[in-house]
């Protein structure tokens, strides 16, 4: 027996999860060993966010896991790579899941609120506020044109 990394309790780790989803093609990437019940849970928490029931990791997290951290990391990745799998057919409301997932809880409250008064979503306003301070700290960028590599 040994100890579950994710919910701290002595149990068969006999599950092998792959970091990369095998279906993003992560079939030799880093892998972590997981208790049963805990490697089903990411999976669940993953789709969950994924099908936009507007579930956050963080909120997922704290309810379902003692290493809340690991279990968002996972949790994030799974959501992550999946969305870059269908990367052009990704609707706007699941790019704010997937920006949300690297978000502290109250930070993506106030961003909530913020892009609500400004009538934009969220994606928008942080890429505008992101674009913005580039602006200001690199002022020779020209946006919208290719840069030469």
């Amino acid at each position: 027996m040994a100890v579950c990394p994710l919910c701290d309790r002595k149990k068969p780790i006999i599950h092998e999860h792959h970091e990369i989803p095998r279906a993003t093609g992560g079939t030799s990437g880093p892998t972590i060993f997981l208790c049963g019940e805990c490697h089903e849970a990411v999976h669940t928490c993953a789709r969950r966010v994924l099908s936009g029931k507007g579930i956050i990791a963080q909120d997922i997290a704290k309810a379902t896991f003692k290493n809340q951290a690991l279990a968002q990391d996972l949790i994030k990745s799974i959501v992550v790579h999946t969305l870059r799998k269908k990367e052009g057919k990704i609707p706007d409301k699941l790019l704010e899941y997937k920006m949300t997932l690297v978000l502290p809880g109250e930070v993506r409250r106030y961003i909530e609120v913020l892009s609500k008064d400004n009538r934009t979503s969220m994606m928008n306003y942080v890429t505008n506020l992101v674009l913005t301070h580039i602006k200001k700290k690199f002022p020779s960028v020209k946006f919208g044109e290719k840069n030469a590599k």
